[in-house]
């Protein structure tokens, strides 16, 4: 498990942090699809047996540790999008969060569409809605 979110923050590590927020977030939905295990390595570490080994306790800190960087990142994007204006104030921060995260679940739906035109199909209809 920890090799997939290693994987997945040393992409993210080379994400462009002077972008737009919406440009930063839309690349880390990238990420979210092409590393699409990360919700599995993030659903499973509640549940690892917290009094195994020594070797294991240190996995799961390092886990965590990355957890909690990635879902700082994604509120620190969604405020900083408030802030210039790019996302809605009207929404609870916290749901566009879980949004933004749950959607690397929709990955499972992708059939034949590339990973960037998955990531960013699922940015448009995220950002812009599914309205006409």
């Amino acid at each position: 498990m920890l090799h997939i979110m290693e994987a997945f923050i040393e992409d993210r590590d080379k994400l462009d942090r002077s972008a737009r927020p919406l440009e930063q977030i839309r690349g880390l939905l990238k990420l979210f699809m092409k590393h699409d295990r990360i919700l599995l390595a993030i659903e499973l570490t509640p549940h690892v047996q917290k009094s195994s080994s020594d070797n294991v306790q240190q996995i799961l800190n390092h886990l965590w540790k990355h957890h909690y960087i990635v879902f700082d990142q994604i509120k620190e994007l969604v405020v900083a999008g408030i802030k210039c204006g790019e996302i809605r104030s009207d929404l609870p921060v916290k749901l566009i969060e879980a949004a933004l995260f749950q959607a690397i679940s929709l990955n499972k739906a992708r059939k034949q569409e590339t990973t960037e035109e998955w990531a960013n199909a699922v940015f448009d209809m995220l950002f812009s809605g599914i309205r006409t």
